[in-house]
């Protein structure tokens, strides 16, 4: 509550100073969301107001949701689970993960079973990502077993793992586009395994929202309905 009286302080003195001030935004964003929309939502705020200046970063959820609790952000693009009552998660978007696998891997063209599935070597995301925390869930709920090659907290990397032939993971169709385009990835399914989720506008519920940030908000929803 201190946090968050101080930093309201902070934007009364200076709404007070000068109405004119350009207003800072300090946003947040998840790695799915930060790789594959943040910028695009920058660019467009920046094209259409230029009295906002957004200082923006890129973590995973839990990191995004400390920082929200800490008021070191004002507003945050979330892609996993949120687990605080003191925030505000509003959804903007829909997401699905799914299995991808290169296309030089020696099961890229067969039928992959539950028992081959068991003996692939996964790559997954770091400890407080939603991207992991969502493919650990259904993966217990359905009492499947999976080994680990290695965990990254870049999907650049993992990507390329896969690409190479390494291994196999589980990442958002939002982040596979161009690999799927150029052929170098393909997807594979498994029956009643199925990773849905949405992406989520996250703030504090005692965080005071100006027309700037509100704004903000907005153009995010009309952005991501256009994806």
């Amino acid at each position: 509550y201190s946090r968050n009286l101080i930093n309201l302080n902070a934007q009364t003195e200076q709404a007070m100073r000068a109405f004119n001030e350009v207003y800072h935004l300090r946003i947040g964003a998840s790695i799915t969301i930060g790789s594959n929309f943040l910028i695009d939502l920058i660019q467009h705020i920046s094209h259409n107001d230029s009295g906002k200046e957004i200082f923006s970063e890129i973590h995973n959820t839990s990191e995004l949701e400390e920082m929200l609790l800490n008021d070191s952000l004002d507003l945050a693009l979330v892609e996993g689970e949120i687990h605080s009552e003191y925030l505000i998660t509003k959804p903007f978007m829909d997401d699905e993960l799914v299995f991808i696998i290169g296309k030089n891997h020696p099961l890229a063209d067969k039928e992959i079973t539950f028992e081959d599935l068991t003996k692939l070597k996964f790559f997954v995301r770091e400890t407080g990502s939603g991207t992991r925390e969502l493919f650990e869930q259904v993966m217990h709920r359905h009492n499947i077993y999976y080994q680990t090659a290695g965990i990254y907290n870049s999907m650049e990397a993992i990507k390329k793992a896969v690409i190479s032939g390494l291994g196999v993971s589980v990442i958002s169709t939002e982040a596979i586009k161009d690999e799927l385009k150029e052929g170098k990835l393909k997807t594979f399914t498994m029956p009643d395994l199925i990773f849905k989720r949405q992406f989520n506008i996250v703030y504090h519920k005692n965080k005071f929202i100006p027309p700037e940030m509100q704004e903000v908000i907005d153009e995010c929803l009309k952005l991501s309905s256009n994806k």
